[in-house]
């Protein structure tokens, strides 16, 4: 019969209905069950919620057992009461020690200790100190060096620059240099002038000295008087045509007239330039030659507006080139400009330069530094300058509205720090000049700064980023930002009746 009953099959839809029933009843218990689990835990969240929370001061006060709480290093602000992971990045999460020192087997840095409006300390022992890698300096007052960097080029020396003109009008027979670049010595002849003017001038030089010579011997005094003035006269004229004294000496000495002028060059210096050529007729003080002493360059540099500071006429710069790698080459500050170049922000410093073997050319592209003593490092024999209190340039973090450095505690055995807001003055190299908040002497932490702040950080103290204390920013991670708890679901009929 049961071999029948199997063949059939005709009960199998009712094993699945019963199957169904039974499922079913079994979630409408489990959800009872979970339902007032719920209820509980909502309850009970909203008697936590009612609690105060505790102050960072009365914090360090609470039992060890009720403030034993874990957060992640990378993630301050995430603290659950036991371990676990970050939900953020997954790191395993630290314990925040208690107050009060830490057994050989734990951490070996204290709880930072501070009363409410108080400056927290933070007390670690000598071997965390060396695995942080601390290391103090003092402040002290002194001179330091400022190595400011320039940049620029090299350029002539405007007072060697001359311009080789035509003295009087006329027509250009002969040019002694044909091309630029020639080095030409002072005296040397360089332009040879034919003018119809010049000629007239020395005629009535000639005329006026036979005119003297007869009146010597017999004539008026008036008339003798007169005739000198008049050779005066023709003297002065032809020193201002470019004669020189000489030439009008050999001039009266020959007693003919020379039909042609000879230009020599005014200094010793390269030609830069030649602006006429042979045949060109020429007016008085139209250029024919550009040269320039190269013996002395002046090295045109650029500093930035906030190096201006440092700099002063006369500091020595020391700067190189591409074309003499592995040379330093030095100049004399001899004048800042007053005026910034508003598109670059950059003010022109200008730096004599000596160049006696004319290895420097002018348009080379130079760069280098100024040094500049200012109120700073060691020695206070600076002639009555005002010596200034300097720190590291490691030691103080800076925020951008604040600076912040950690002081060594004289007297306890264990090295115990403090944080410090001080006011800094400008960088000077390696340095940082203080105006406020130090004293002479003091120890400053100038390698490991940064360490002690998270550690003063985790524990939701005061710190460089949270002046004021408590836990740190939350930021918005997006998708790897733990959720936040759900808020409790509405009250339904089912559910009040429940709860009743």
């Amino acid at each position: 019969m049961i071999r029948r009953l199997v063949a059939s099959r005709w009960w199998y839809p009712l094993l699945i209905v019963l199957a169904l029933a039974i499922g079913y009843g079994l979630a409408s218990v489990g959800g009872h069950s979970d339902h007032q689990q719920v209820h509980h835990e909502h309850d009970h969240q909203g008697h936590d919620h009612a609690q105060p929370a505790l102050s960072p001061a009365a914090a360090l006060l609470a039992p060890a057992a009720a403030r034993q709480v874990y957060t992640c290093v990378m993630h301050p602000h995430v603290r659950q009461p036991g371990p676990g992971q970050c939900p953020i990045c997954g790191m395993t999460l630290i314990p925040v020690p208690a107050n009060g020192p830490r057994d050989q087997a734990g951490d070996e840095t204290d709880e930072p200790r501070a009363d409410a409006g108080q400056t927290p300390q933070l007390r670690v022992t000598a071997r965390a100190a060396a695995l942080m890698q601390i290391v103090v300096a003092p402040a002290q007052r002194g001179l330091a060096q400022v190595p400011v960097r320039v940049f620029g080029r090299l350029d002539h020396d405007e007072t060697r620059l001359r311009t080789i003109a035509a003295w009087v009008p006329g027509r250009l027979e002969q040019l002694h240099v044909d091309f630029a670049g020639v080095t030409v010595r002072r005296g040397q002849p360089m332009v040879r002038l034919y003018s119809p003017q010049l000629i007239a001038a020395q005629e009535e030089l000639l005329q006026a000295l036979q005119a003297d010579r007869e009146l010597q011997a017999e004539g008026l005094g008036v008339v003798r008087e007169s005739a000198r003035a008049m050779v005066e006269a023709s003297r002065e004229r032809l020193r201002l045509l470019g004669l020189d004294a000489a030439h009008i000496q050999r001039l009266e000495e020959q007693g003919r007239v020379e039909d042609h002028v000879t230009i020599p060059a005014p200094v010793s210096g390269t030609v830069l330039e030649r602006l006429a050529s042979v045949g060109d007729y020429v007016d008085t003080g139209e250029p024919i030659y550009r040269l320039a002493d190269l013996s002395r360059l002046w090295a045109q540099l650029e500093v930035y507006e906030s190096d201006l500071q440092w700099l002063a006429v006369g500091q020595t710069a020391y700067f190189s080139t591409q074309g003499y790698p592995g040379e330093r080459f030095d100049g004399r500050v001899a004048f800042i400009d007053p005026t910034l170049n508003e598109r670059t922000r950059t003010a022109r410093v200008r730096v004599a330069v000596d160049n006696p073997d004319g290895r420097l050319r002018p348009g080379m592209f130079v760069r280098g530094t100024v040094e500049s003593d200012v109120p700073g490092q060691t020695d206070a024999d600076a002639a009555g300058a005002e010596l200034s209190l300097l720190i590291p340039a490691s030691a103080p973090l800076i925020t951008g509205r604040r600076a912040v450095v950690y002081v060594q505690l004289v007297g306890p055995d264990s090295p115990t720090f403090e944080p410090r807001d001080v006011l800094l003055g400008p960088r000077a190299g390696d340095w940082y000049i203080v105006r406020e908040g130090l004293e002479e002497g003091e120890l400053v932490v100038a390698n490991g700064a940064f360490k002690l702040d998270s550690e003063l950080q985790i524990r939701g103290l005061p710190s460089m980023m949270q002046p004021e204390g408590g836990p740190a920013p939350v930021h918005d991670h997006g998708q790897d930002q733990p959720a936040r708890p759900a808020a409790p679901p509405a009250a339904t009929p089912d559910h009040q009746n429940h709860g009743s």
